[in-house]
């Protein structure tokens, strides 16, 4: 969400710079293009914006855009007209902004038609270089100066009644100044740069990029709340569902033990006298016995694990601070010692490393967690095999690690191997009768524990299941 927001600022944003900059730009070209008409006569009289400063306004009524230069009022505009070599001939325009360097391109032919917009900072300039054929410059120039010196002639009365022989050979002299020469190629004459200061559209796109911003940081503060809000009534069926699932499971198993234990009983007295048993009947309650017992343990594993998750759910804060401390070493001892024969029976390499260290919780319900995980790996590992307990501290983190050199379990597996009545096939050919149950319920101890449980492991290198509490 956040990402697709923030590059909908970037693009509103860019979109938006875009077109002021664009329009900031044509305002430039189209004073640098009226300005542009100016230059043949500033060639000639480079006091000539000064001039008009201090005089009325004259056009020369060519069809062009004249731009009055005394009413060039922007504080934030210039207009300078240099020469063929980039000297400056005369600027019209603020006196603040500063003075940038003009360099004139070499070739003339390498800018014919062309606009070069430079950037300084807040200061934005465009360059045109202007071209004209030689009898359209000359007569544009011939035609302006003569309305000009007519309009500001200094000359009195007397001067203005001159016998007609000498006004004759004075416009004969002034014709010969501005003698047409004409040409068949257009003339580069000089160039045209139109500066204009940028701050303001800076300033207002600084603005608009914090309004988009802020904008932004509430529409997701919003739509974090929004979906929050929609994901917990959303979560509220499942949590039911599967409060529903958990107390329906605890019922059941606490209703299914009675029945068992009726079964279980009453084979136990058939089988307590075998003559009242026909021969063809010893296999079936074989069967019956062993299919009892395996519903009664799953019926208990059920009923233990939702004591743990009912457990779970109403403590809060360190659930083992009112327990009593148990010495994992000398547990695990234990337990080594209980499974020694199976040990013995599959001819095993046994090595044990285990630390002098005590920590608070159940001791049935670490016994059973590190009793699923030694009898797991005594039954995955073939004969010959070995297996590796290592107890050890950290700073205050405890850590038991089962390794052994079984089959190993596939990348597929680790996945799902602590969910509950999960197996793999290769285990079911290894060990037969299991319920599915025995790392969920381990993974559950743990937890409960303030601790966690994890695997690595490698197919035909073996796996390690290491479980690490926190102690204070």
């Amino acid at each position: 969400m956040s990402t697709v927001l923030g590059i909908t600022i970037i693009f509103v944003y860019q979109y938006l710079a875009n077109n002021l900059y664009s329009k900031f730009d044509r305002q430039i070209a189209t004073l640098a293009n009226a300005a542009s008409h100016s230059l043949p006569k500033l060639k000639s009289n480079p006091n000539l914006v000064q001039n008009l400063v201090q005089s009325d306004r004259i056009f020369d009524n060519d069809g062009d855009l004249d731009i009055p230069w005394q009413d060039l009022q922007q504080s934030q505009q210039t207009v300078e007209w240099f020469d063929v070599d980039g000297k400056l001939l005369a600027k019209a325009g603020s006196q603040k902004l500063p003075s940038l360097p003009f360099e004139p391109i070499a070739q003339a032919s390498q800018v014919a038609k062309v606009q070069q917009l430079e950037k300084h900072h807040d200061l934005r300039s465009l360059i045109v270089p202007i071209y004209l054929e030689g009898s359209l410059s000359e007569t544009i120039f011939s035609e302006f100066a003569e309305k000009y010196h007519k309009k500001h002639s200094k000359e009195n009365d007397k001067e203005q009644k001159k016998d007609s022989e000498d006004h004759d050979k004075d416009k004969q002299e002034d014709s010969a100044k501005y003698l047409v020469i004409p040409t068949s190629e257009k003339v580069l004459i000089g160039y045209v740069r139109v500066s204009e200061s940028s701050e303001e559209l800076e300033e207002e796109l600084e603005r608009l990029l914090w309004g988009l911003g802020w904008g932004g940081l509430l529409a997701i503060a919003l739509s974090g709340a929004g979906g929050w809000w929609l994901a917990w009534q959303a979560l509220q069926p499942i949590e039911r569902n599967y409060e529903q699932m958990r107390q329906f499971t605890a019922d059941a198993s606490h209703e299914l033990r009675s029945p068992l234990t009726a079964i279980k009983t009453s084979v136990d007295v058939i089988q307590s006298h075998p003559e009242r048993i026909h021969q063809a009947d010893v296999k079936k309650l074989s069967a019956i016995a062993q299919a009892t017992e395996q519903m009664t343990h799953l019926v208990e594993d059920l009923l233990f694990l939702a004591r743990v998750d009912n457990a779970n759910l109403e403590n809060s804060g360190d659930r083992t601070a009112n327990l009593l401390l148990i010495p994992l070493d000398e547990l695990l001892e234990d337990l080594l010692e209980f499974l020694e024969p199976q040990i013995i029976a599959k001819e095993m390499n046994l090595q044990v490393s285990l630390e002098v260290i005590a920590i608070r919780g159940e001791a049935s319900q670490l016994r059973r967690l590190f009793i699923n995980l030694l009898e797991n790996a005594i039954a995955y590992t073939p004969s010959g095999g070995k297996i590796t307990v290592d107890l050890q501290q950290r700073d205050r983190l405890v850590s038991v690690a089962i390794t052994d050199t079984g089959l190993g379990i596939t990348p597929e597996d680790l996945l799902h191997i602590f969910e509950r009545f999960w197996r793999a096939d290769r285990a079911r050919t290894w060990r037969a009768g299991g319920s599915g149950l025995g790392l969920a319920i381990a993974k559950a101890i743990a937890q409960s524990h303030g601790g966690n449980i994890t695997v690595s492991s490698q197919i035909g290198m073996g796996s390690c299941f290491s479980v690490k509490f926190s102690v204070n």
